[in-house]
């Protein structure tokens, strides 16, 4: 059962970002980002669940979701996903 308490990630996502984290495309942007180490730490203690044990309001990789922002009191929606996907005019 998976609680809000716990840091859960599929198991396709932590095989995935684990990947990601280990290859050059990260190797080469430096030790000095403090967001990669806290993901590889996140990812370590992480408890990893096949997809469908996933619950569904939970932000996966490749989710849809709204964000709203305090200072400007706007919403905007966002799609998680991998670098080779990114595209801000497209909310990715």
């Amino acid at each position: 059962m998976i609680t809000s308490q716990m840091f859960a990630v599929t198991r396709t996502d932590h095989h995935r970002l684990r990947t990601l984290l280990a290859s050059p495309y990260v190797k080469s942007i430096g030790d000095d980002h403090g967001h990669l180490r806290q993901l590889e730490s996140r990812l370590e203690h992480a408890t990893v669940v096949e997809p469908p044990e996933m619950l569904p309001d939970i932000v996966t990789m490749n989710s849809t979701f709204n964000l709203f922002d305090l200072d400007r009191n706007e919403s905007d929606t966002f799609t998680l996903v991998y670098p080779d996907e990114a595209c801000i005019a497209e909310g990715k």
